[in-house]
């Protein structure tokens, strides 16, 4: 096999969260891999506009009510947490993928604000499906993000001054935003 094969295959294997990699180290198992590989694969790999929607209202159940946990009873440490990964979309907004795993750490840091361990479970079990949701969302990004990093940052600051309204909709906005921008006026 071509060392491109490899790197293509390693590559998508991180992509999907399977396999994790460090500079000087090399790629490793993920230790979530078993659960990412039991879940349904083909769902994960094969968005259409159903399951998109599917995974807004879900993203509503749970990452709402997360937005008001972390606002009620959040951390500072924790909620600084979103602060840093809204920093990594900033830096790496000249690349989709690299800011895709950045857009998903910043909504992974609102669900572990929350301190749910629920709900932080099952983001972790799904997080190639949210990954996948969001590379298909910001492959059509601006060529900079620069609307995404200014509403991302909007909803931080919300939640860093606990004002859990006005996070929610901002992100119920984005929902809205994101489904005309993909699929047309609902």
């Amino acid at each position: 096999v071509s060392r491109v094969s490899i790197r293509s295959a390693i590559d998508k294997l991180r992509g999907q969260g399977i396999i994790e990699t460090f500079q000087g180290r090399g790629s490793f198992i993920s230790g979530n891999a078993l659960d990412i590989l039991n879940n349904d694969f083909d769902t994960k790999v094969n968005i259409g506009k159903d399951e998109y929607l599917d995974i807004i209202q879900f993203r509503r159940a749970i990452e709402l009510t997360a937005i008001e946990i972390a606002c009620q009873n959040g951390k500072m440490e924790d909620i600084l947490k979103i602060k840093v990964a809204l920093k990594e979309m900033s830096v790496n907004s000249v690349d989709y993928i690299s800011y895709t795993e950045a857009d998903l750490n910043f909504h992974y840091s609102i669900i572990k604000a929350s301190g749910n361990k629920i709900f932080i479970s099952i983001f972790k079990q799904n997080r190639s499906l949210f990954k996948n949701y969001l590379l298909i969302q910001n492959e059509l990004g601006e060529s900079n993000f620069s609307y995404s990093i200014k509403n991302h940052k909007e909803i931080y600051e919300a939640i860093e001054k606990r004002n859990s309204e006005k996070a929610i909709k901002l992100v119920t906005n984005s929902f809205t935003r994101n489904i005309e921008r993909l699929f047309g006026k609902k």
